[in-house]
């Protein structure tokens, strides 16, 4: 809730887009760890298929959020263009398998299951490829994310291997899910709040020298009197 809370207050100041993408980010995660945690049972009465849906549609768009938060965040010069457009292709994508994942009937929904795995292997593909472009070109954004999606990327590897292979019992991972969506929210929103540092150095900046060249523009270089200019401003 706390990165919420400074989303807002960053938000009146500097209306920039990927802090709302970091909102979004937070509140699915949010209700993530509301519905597999249990937490939800003293919200509401939920039965066990509701949750389970909730569950795979919250997933996705957590994943979503993500990307779109990565898309927004990462420096316009430090990420290959066509790989920003990969994106949010990316995370509709992760939307659209969960969506259908969690439409299905549950007593049928494990006959599905490989494909919804393997549908996410692009997704995450895309991601790891991402950050690798985004850190090679030195991208101050990119190195928080790395350290935001770490464990959540471990979540998914998981998920992914234990769903793939018929040997292995499924492993939800649910232990480092939480530890990843704490850690993912922290590490975004300490990158949300050194890239709003970033923003009012390269403000200030430009201020300092808007001050200096309208100073200049004001006085004879000679004498370093009042020009024409500044006297009829001022008089």
């Amino acid at each position: 809730l706390m990165p919420l809370m400074f989303n807002a207050a960053f938000y009146r100041i500097l209306r920039e887009r990927f802090v709302l993408w970091h909102s979004a980010l937070a509140v699915s995660l949010l209700l993530s760890i509301l519905v597999t945690s249990g937490l939800s049972f003293y919200l509401g009465d939920l039965s066990v298929m509701a949750m389970s849906a909730a569950n795979t549609l919250l997933f996705g768009l957590s994943v979503g959020a993500a990307g779109m938060f990565a898309r927004s965040f990462i420096e316009d010069d430090k990420l290959h263009p066509r790989l920003r457009q990969a994106l949010p292709l990316a995370g509709g994508w992760a939307v659209l398998v969960s969506a259908l994942h969690a439409s299905f009937p549950f007593a049928l929904r494990s006959v599905q299951s490989a494909l919804y795995y393997w549908a996410y292997v692009p997704v995450l593909a895309i991601y790891v490829w991402v950050l690798v472009d985004a850190l090679r070109r030195g991208s101050r954004a990119a190195r928080y994310q790395a350290i935001g999606w770490a464990p959540l990327f471990g979540v998914g590897v998981i998920r992914l291997i234990s769903g793939l292979l018929p040997w292995l019992a499924s492993d939800d991972a649910m232990m480092l899910f939480y530890v990843g969506c704490v850690i993912e929210v922290l590490a975004t929103t300490l990158g949300v709040a050194d890239r709003f540092m970033a923003i009012k150095d390269e403000r200030d900046r430009a201020q300092t020298e808007a001050q200096v060249l309208e100073r200049l523009s004001e006085r004879d270089p000679l004498t370093g009197m009042l020009n024409r200019r500044a006297l009829e401003d001022r008089f």
